[in-house]
């Protein structure tokens, strides 16, 4: 082998494996390389999972700062409640109240430079004149408080839900390689064997 010959042995890797393991067949070589294409795409793959995540993290912080807001009034009841409870949604933020020992009683309270009328769910026995406060949302309807959601909890949940994602379709890339190139040696060794009885 000359001075050339060498330097083209050590440049190309598939060659040197070849010579160097007689029984590498060019399947393998084949396999090998189409795994680490696999690899690469997955690698890649998971780091434009960080994408989505920061598009929900920023859709979710403009949600909580202006769709999802509450505002607390103070109401004022225009009645008296009945002494005998009924169970009803606790939908005024009275302390007192709750989901086993409520009712219901009509109440005014101011939004946006207007008086708002409704039924309001209070403790049984609240006197009228009695002013409790009252969640009402952007149009001064009274709402429950919603929470707003956590914009970092959101993002973390969708960066590990499209990892998980490309980590199964990496998965089911890779069986799929094993088994097809499973096949085509299947193939070659009953060729050869054909070959080798007649």
């Amino acid at each position: 082998m000359n001075d050339e010959s060498k330097r083209q042995f050590l440049r190309d890797p598939s060659v040197s494996s070849s010579l160097s393991h007689p029984l590498v067949r060019p399947v393998d070589i084949a396999q090998r390389r189409v795994q680490r294409l696999i690899a690469v795409c997955t690698l890649l793959a998971a780091g434009f999972a960080l994408v989505p995540g920061f598009f929900a993290y920023t859709a979710t912080q403009n949600s909580s700062t202006s769709q999802l807001t509450t505002t607390t009034v103070t109401a004022t009841t225009d009645t008296s409640s009945r002494a005998t409870a009924t169970t009803n949604p606790v939908v005024a933020t009275n302390p007192a109240a709750s989901a086993s020992s409520t009712s219901r009683v009509r109440a005014h309270w101011r939004w946006d430079g207007t008086t708002r009328s409704g039924l309001l769910t209070v403790a049984p026995g609240t006197a009228a004149g009695t002013k409790i406060p009252l969640n009402v949302d952007a149009r001064g309807f009274p709402t429950r408080a919603v929470p707003p959601a956590d914009p970092t909890t959101t993002a973390v949940v969708v960066i590990i839900g499209g990892l998980l994602l490309v980590a199964a379709l990496a998965h089911l890339a890779v069986m799929a390689c094993r088994r097809r190139f499973d096949r085509i040696r299947d193939r070659q060794w009953t060729e050869a064997l054909e070959r080798l009885l007649t």
